[in-house]
């Protein structure tokens, strides 16, 4: 029983220093992105109005508002459901849906810019449609499959049939397991929604 105990201890502590690297990895990457924001781009001339240190700086500012304003929203909606205040819907809504709710509601801020502040500013990321030319990079490794010769091509059907099975026996054996008469379990509206989900989505590709 005492090792059983030491070797959930240790689990536990392996996953905690994996949590707190992730942690700190994902809020220095949002760090740099804020701090970025007061910096001329690389690549970019410096010379341009956009780039002049007030309209960095106020591009700046608008950053970190923008970013605090979808953190702290987000993270208080999370606790909407324990509100004094509001309909049961109302609560359950913003619960659910706040978050997304509130990236639509910041983004439409950054965009209610008064006129006569220079085009670029508050910056964006660059977003081409697939279609267009500048999203063509994006594809560069689909551009270069035509080169690969077929026998490649079919060497990666075997490791593909083997995850394609392993992740059917997985689902198929949690949906048994999770269906015994102990659990007392009803089927939600969506069920086998991913596998049908998935289906429509490969039957796409394949077409």
């Amino acid at each position: 029983m005492d090792a059983h105990f030491k070797g959930m201890v240790n689990d536990v502590k392996g996953r905690l220093k994996c949590y707190k690297t992730e942690c700190l990895d994902t809020c220095g990457t949002g760090a740099r992105g804020v701090v970025s924001e007061f910096q001329t781009p690389k690549g970019e001339s410096a010379s341009e109005v956009k780039y002049e240190f007030a309209w960095l700086y106020t591009n700046g500012l608008l950053s970190v508002i923008i970013a605090f304003g979808v953190l702290l929203t987000s993270l208080k909606s999370r606790t909407a459901r324990s509100w004094r205040y509001g309909t049961g819907f109302f609560r359950s809504f913003i619960a659910d849906y706040g978050v997304p709710l509130m990236i639509v509601v910041c983004t439409a801020l950054s965009y209610a810019v008064p006129g006569n502040v220079p085009s670029g500013v508050p910056m964006r990321l660059f977003g081409p449609l697939p279609w267009e030319a500048g999203s063509l990079y994006h594809w560069t490794m689909a551009k270069d499959i035509g080169k690969i010769s077929a026998g490649y091509v079919f060497a990666t059907i075997i490791p593909a049939v083997m995850i394609a099975g392993l992740y059917f026996f997985d689902h198929s054996v949690a949906a048994q397991l999770a269906q015994q008469k102990e659990f007392n379990l009803k089927n939600p509206p969506a069920y086998h929604w991913d596998i049908f989900l998935l289906g429509v989505m490969v039957s796409g590709f394949k077409c």
